[in-house]
């Protein structure tokens, strides 16, 4: 028999930037709902764009820029202050 679909959450630990409940008494389809959507609200930092002047290695340029890509940044507070995170840069060339 299937849960119902209302949730029961018991918070356990609770900072400005950190949570730790328990969900108790649904279904894992709502589990994997609310995991989706916070996943989704993190702000993520990643390197989008690598131009080369002279690649004298072994490696093509398309691997590096791939590789670079999937180094995971980490982004600290100045202050206590959150950064403000956004997206601006000029385009010249292979924009889309």
């Amino acid at each position: 028999m299937p849960y119902n679909r209302a949730p029961n959450i018991r918070i356990i630990d609770m900072k400005d930037d950190y949570i730790q409940f328990e969900l108790t008494d649904t279904d894992i389809s709502v589990a994997n709902t609310l995991r989706r959507i916070m996943l989704a609200e993190v702000p993520i930092l990643a390197i989008d764009l690598v131009e080369f002047e002279n690649n004298t290695s072994v490696l093509v340029d398309e691997f590096i820029a791939h590789r670079l890509g999937l180094i995971p940044l980490r982004s600290i507070r100045e202050g206590g202050k959150l950064i403000i995170y956004y997206y601006y840069y000029y385009c010249y060339y292979y924009c889309y």
